[in-house]
């Protein structure tokens, strides 16, 4: 279960873990829903009732596909550069002066 931030959907896909995700707010909501229409979990309103959640989490863990898809997910990541924090970081410090 997630709100739908960036990090906390990295982290899934590099768990390989299907998501329930509520956005809150920002891109949370957008992220949530592009999630759920590439098979990678549910997204729900945060207006949802407790049978839609209850419902929700009992189809991703439920249904295989949301696990393969994961998986599938996780293995294409794996295939991009590993992330250069340092150079993020000095590339930000030069801009700043």
């Amino acid at each position: 279960m997630t709100h739908g931030g960036r990090a906390s959907l990295l982290d899934a896909v590099q768990g390989a873990t299907p998501v329930l995700a509520m956005g809150v707010l920002a891109d949370q909501p957008d992220n949530a829903a592009a999630f759920a229409r590439r098979g990678l979990g549910c997204a729900l309103d945060l207006t949802a009732t407790r049978g839609e959640i209850a419902d929700a989490v009992t189809a991703v863990l439920g249904a295989p596909r949301y696990a393969a898809a994961m998986r599938a997910a996780r293995a294409e990541l794996s295939q991009q550069p590993a992330l250069d924090l340092v150079a993020q970081r000095d590339g930000l410090l030069a801009l700043q002066g």
